[in-house]
C-alpha cells in the first residue's frame, strides 16, 4: 500500500470541493443576504453562483487531468472518471439553468 498524504489527495478532489463550496457559498449568500429578495431574484443568483461553481470544477478537471488509483481501489481517477464528471456537470448546469424559471408551489392535501 502506497501512503498518500493530505496534500495529494485533495489536489486529486480539488473539483468536488469547488462543488461543495459553491453550495455553501449558495446557501449563505440566500440566508444571509437574500432574504427579503424575491423568489425570481433568489432563483437566479443562487443559479449563476452554482453554475459558475461548475464551471470552476470543469475547468479545473480540463486543466488538470490526472491519472491516480488511491487506496485499493476507493479513489480511482482516470481520463474516463473525468470524461464522466465533466458530462455530469454539464447536466447540472442545463438542469440549474431550466430551474430557475420555475414555480414552486405548496400543495396542502
Amino acid at each position: 500500500m502506497i501512503a498518500v498524504g493530505y496534500s495529494a489527495l485533495f489536489h486529486l478532489v480539488v473539483p468536488e470541493v469547488i462543488v461543495v463550496l459553491a453550495a455553501l457559498i449558495v446557501l449563505a449568500v440566500d440566508l444571509l443576504f437574500m432574504r427579503n429578495a424575491d423568489l425570481r431574484a433568489r432563483f437566479t443568483i443562487a443559479g449563476v453562483i452554482s453554475c459558475v461553481g461548475c464551471v470552476g470544477a470543469i475547468g479545473w478537471l480540463l486543466i488538470a487531468p490526472q491519472q491516480a488509483n488511491v487506496f485499493d481501489g476507493t479513489l480511482v481517477i482516470s481520463p474516463q472518471t473525468q470524461l464522466i464528471k465533466i458530462a455530469l456537470l454539464v447536466l447540472t448546469i442545463f438542469c440549474i439553468s431550466i430551474s430557475t424559471d420555475s414555480k414552486f408551489t405548496a400543495h396542502v392535501g
